[in-house]
């Protein structure tokens, strides 16, 4: 029982003022002729200190996670002599799988590790030949292409050549063309002259005819005029006929620069792109071997892709194997902690599928405490670094908060709390849903004065406590509301 108090004092609780109370007895009955022995009283000192006030909550314990036996593979299982309850420890046998399939697969999976091995083996000594092969085939096509290749370089050199003359020809025909097109343009100033002069003897030979009609020139003068115009009428015609002959000539020429042009563009389309008739032969037989060397590296390729299917197999069938002898020893269920069995499959002999469970075991120090704390007292909870608790049969255990779940019941508002033992679970706790009650802070720390239990009577309603303070008998009574 705890009382407020602003000084700190010592008292000696309980003595003095019942042992006054029981000497007055005692003095009473020795007047009435009887002398009894006064009963002895025991004296404590009250303590202060830094102490919150608590409350009760009640809390259940949890059990922890369990550790579950399953069937590793589809057998009949035949269980063993246990019960649920039983103890078990790490290694322990709990059932035993029917391992005949298991044993004829794994028989299965070596015959075929064989086979591969075999296969493997074969293609490997067909790769190591089609690598000899290539050898001897690679060196063959550098040889035909070595020959390929000088073949070539004659024919490019008289390509070449006839590339060099060629050019020259039309350098040759330009300049000719050129000096065709210098007579044609000189032949067409002296044309034009010779039209003019044609026009004016024209113009003079049509006067003189005139006149002479009119007798006032004479016939011969007239002729004379008429004949001088004739002549420049047949010199402008000799003009255009040899400008024609000319321009013919020009574009006589000028098809004959196209002709070398095309000479020289199909030349050099020749000399870059098409094979030449010289080297063909030789290019075709370097080409068959160039061919037969990429067949057979591809043959090679494809082999050494055999080889990795084949050995991803193996190692598929080897793991397999290893897998397969696992579980023949795995046939034998066992358990793989210390605990309580808390579940068993209900049959003593049956069928199980793979991953299905057999037995569940739950460890006994696993236990932790779950209490619903309200959300007004988490915070005292969470700050103090250990609680009380005590159990149903009276005994007190220490507890550690361990986290605050993320849970709130709405109706009562209050959060879900997991605490841990301090020390090992007592005996009377390991159980699913065992009831404890805790004593939670409901305040911070101040300062209390801590009464002996054995100085506090209990009243109905209330209590009362009896101390004295300076030799003097004070009586305190406190109701609980």
């Amino acid at each position: 029982v705890l009382f407020r108090s602003i000084q700190k004092f010592t008292v000696i609780g309980l003595a003095a003022c019942l042992s006054q109370t029981f000497v007055t007895s005692a003095m009473a009955q020795q007047r009435a002729g009887s002398e009894p022995r006064a009963a002895r009283v025991g004296v404590a000192t009250v303590k202060t200190e830094m102490q919150a006030n608590f409350t009760d909550v009640q809390a259940r314990a949890v059990a922890g996670p369990l550790d579950t036996v399953t069937a590793s593979t589809n057998a009949i299982i035949v269980m063993q002599k246990h019960k649920v309850g039983d103890f078990v420890v790490p290694g322990q046998l709990l059932a035993r799988q029917n391992s005949e399939t298991l044993a004829l697969k794994n028989s299965s999976l070596k015959i075929k590790i064989d086979e591969t091995k075999v296969k493997l083996s074969d293609l490997y000594s067909e790769i190591e030949s089609e690598l000899k092969i290539l050898k001897v085939a690679k060196a063959q096509a550098k040889l035909l292409a070595g020959k390929a290749e000088r073949a070539e370089d004659q024919e490019r050199d008289k390509l070449s050549l006839r590339f060099v003359q060629l050019n020259s020809r039309l350098a040759e025909t330009n300049l000719k063309l050129l000096d065709i097109s210098s007579d044609i343009a000189a032949e067409a100033d002296l044309l034009n002259v010779s039209k003019a002069q044609a026009t004016l003897l024209n113009g003079k030979a049509s006067r003189a005819k005139e006149l002479a009609a009119q007798n006032t020139l004479p016939i011969d003068a007239a002729e004379t005029a008429v004949n001088a115009s004739l002549t420049a009428r047949l010199q402008v015609l000799s003009r255009e006929s040899s400008i024609s002959r000319k321009e013919t000539l020009r574009k006589t020429t000028q098809i004959l620069v196209d002709q070398i042009q095309a000479e020289i563009e199909q030349l050099k389309i020749d000399i870059n792109v098409q094979p030449f008739e010289v080297a063909q032969t030789a290019l075709n037989a370097s080409l068959a071997a160039q061919v037969q060397v990429e067949s057979r590296e591809s043959s090679v390729e494809r082999k050494r892709t055999q080889a990795k299917v084949l050995k991803l197999a193996l190692n598929q069938y080897q793991d397999e194997a290893r897998q397969t002898s696992i579980d023949i020893e795995e046939a034998d269920l066992k358990s793989t902690s210390k605990g309580q069995i808390t579940y068993l499959a209900d049959y003593s002999r049956g069928f199980a599928r793979e991953g299905e469970v057999i037995a569940k075991i739950l460890d006994q120090e696993s236990f932790e405490v779950e209490a619903e704390i309200p959300l007004d007292y988490v915070p005292f909870v969470q700050s103090v670094k250990a609680l009380k608790a005590r159990s149903l049969d009276g005994l007190n255990v220490d507890l550690k908060l361990r986290t605050v779940l993320p849970v709130q019941n709405v109706r009562n508002a209050t959060r879900t709390v997991r605490f841990e033992f301090a020390d090992k679970v007592p005996a009377s706790l390991k159980a699913v849903n065992a009831v404890l009650v805790l004593q939670v802070p409901v305040s911070s720390p101040s300062q209390q004065v801590i009464v002996p239990k054995d100085a506090v009577l209990p009243l109905p309603g209330g209590h009362i406590s009896s101390f004295t303070y300076h030799l003097k008998c004070i009586i305190k009574r406190r109701f609980i509301a």
